[in-house]
């Protein structure tokens, strides 16, 4: 007999991930996209606007099978392993992976991230001849850039602009409200991919794959200028000074979240420590939100409690209950504590420390790029 489905603890991890999503990305998003962002969905105009777009969104992608391959058309595995790094690496959300025709691709860009608000529904529209047409750092700054995109919950500007389109209608009135968060909302996406490449050199050669200037319809970013100075500032920040340092580590397997096993060299397992924190947190939040104890009591010191011995009534019928049960049912194991953190190797420590000295806040990259967009 199968045990029914258990929509509580369902919802709940839903919300957990999601709380995972937020936290990760605040140590790398621009504030005032993600505060405009917020603004937007709260407001009395652009929560209609949002709701109508998630009204629309299941005609949309019917619509869009003239331009996609079938579900079961799935990238090549290198595309699918790349992306699944990238998603351990930001604590992204994990997309629906869509394939353009090969006759659409004049249209599109190289990757589309589309979606619902607050989350509901996140895809991923590749371009795949041309994405495996680019070098590895341009293919993986490209993808960075889309799924930080989705984490910043940007899938429906991306959606809107593309339903107006596909409408054949200009965005009218709702362009006042979309246009200037556009233009914002790439220097969150570009710090993104950043983290995926590694460093400024590299991040500066991938980002003029992702302006898409010949895609009528997509949304009008800022220009390429403004993004290299603010990717300037954000190298200067605590986050890629770890991520520096981290990436000449020879030993995989350290990380500041729970140990994992020694794998290969991927820079994706040796930089897990960017937002391990992150997951910890929630993980302990989940333990306190399930009514558990602190999973680090030492569970031996309870004190006995002397009315369990006397109690030989209560153990037969806990026998009866247990003999009532049907064999097949299974009981679900409860969920194993987090672990703690590796310790630090001193070296190490000592050089992450000097690293971190003249670093910039993230607050304080910006400030610099407020003031630079004349946002204040």
């Amino acid at each position: 007999m199968a045990a029914p489905a258990d929509l509580p603890h369902f919802l709940q991890r839903r919300e957990l991930l999601a709380y995972e999503q937020r936290v990760a990305r605040s140590a790398y998003a621009y504030g005032v996209d993600i505060r405009r962002a917020a603004w937007i969905h709260g407001s009395r105009i652009g929560d209609p606007l949002f709701r109508g777009i998630d009204r629309r969104w299941n005609a949309t992608t019917r619509a869009l099978q003239d331009v996609l391959l079938p579900p079961k058309e799935q990238p090549p595995q290198e595309i699918l392993e790349e992306i699944a790094g990238l998603i351990r690496l930001l604590r992204a959300p994990l997309p629906s992976l869509r394939v353009l025709r090969p006759d659409a691709k004049e249209r599109w860009p190289l990757a589309t991230p589309l979606g619902t608000t607050q989350g509901g529904v996140h895809w991923l529209v590749l371009d795949l001849p041309r994405l495996m047409e680019c070098t590895q750092l341009e293919r993986t700054y490209v993808l960075g850039w889309a799924l930080g995109h989705l984490q910043c919950d940007h899938g429906p500007l991306f959606t809107g602009h593309l339903m107006a389109n596909r409408a054949q209608r200009s965005l009218g009135p709702v362009g006042f409200i979309l246009r200037p968060w556009a233009r914002i909302a790439t220097f969150s996406a570009d710090r993104a991919a950043m983290i995926a490449v590694g460093n400024l050199e590299r991040a500066l050669e991938g980002m003029p794959l992702t302006e898409a200037k010949d895609v009528p319809w997509f949304p009008k970013t800022a220009g390429l200028d403004a993004r290299r100075r603010a990717l300037e500032d954000f190298a200067r920040s605590g986050v890629m000074a770890r991520l520096e340092v981290l990436s000449s580590v020879g030993r995989a397997e350290w990380s500041l979240g729970a140990p994992r096993p020694a794998a290969s060299g991927a820079i994706t397992e040796r930089l897990s420590h960017v937002f391990g924190a992150a997951a910890r947190l929630g993980t302990n939040a989940a333990w306190f939100l399930r009514g558990g104890t602190d999973p680090t009591a030492n569970r031996d010191q309870r004190k006995p409690n002397p009315d369990q011995d006397a109690a030989p009534e209560t153990d037969a019928r806990a026998d009866e209950s247990d003999d009532a049960k049907p064999a097949d049912a299974k009981v679900e194991a409860p969920p194993e504590p987090p672990t703690d953190p590796l310790e630090l190797d001193p070296a190490l420590k000592e050089r992450l420390d000097r690293a971190l000295e003249d670093t910039w806040s993230l607050a304080r990259c910006d400030q610099t790029l407020t003031r630079r967009l004349g946002l204040l």
